[in-house]
């Protein structure tokens, strides 16, 4: 249930990424407010500022952090492999167990 629930979260974070890197938010001369950028005020983007990946600017803009993207596209990319090497000692396992 927990990994159903992270589910959206993960597509919003990466929705949110996608959309200031499109819109060359990508410095704080290039940032932007959220509201130019179809975004709203949500958790998911308060989390992305929290973990540095988004920076909001003094006047409430918002820009992409790239070298902090990449180590977040690094950790999310390390966690989905792990998660599916865990599914599949599971099965091997529970496979094993079968016979």
């Amino acid at each position: 249930m927990a990994i159903s629930a992270g589910v959206p979260v993960l597509a919003n974070q990466h929705r949110i990424v996608r959309v200031m890197h499109h819109a060359g938010a990508v410095s704080p001369d290039s940032a932007r407010s959220p509201e130019e950028l179809g975004l709203r005020d949500s958790l998911v983007l308060a989390g992305l500022v929290r973990r540095g990946v988004v920076v909001r600017t003094a006047d409430g803009r918002v820009h992409l952090d790239p070298v902090r993207v990449e180590h977040w596209r690094h950790t999310r990319r390390r966690r989905m492999l792990i998660l599916a090497l865990l599914v599949l000692a599971m099965l091997i396992l529970w496979n094993t167990l079968q016979f």
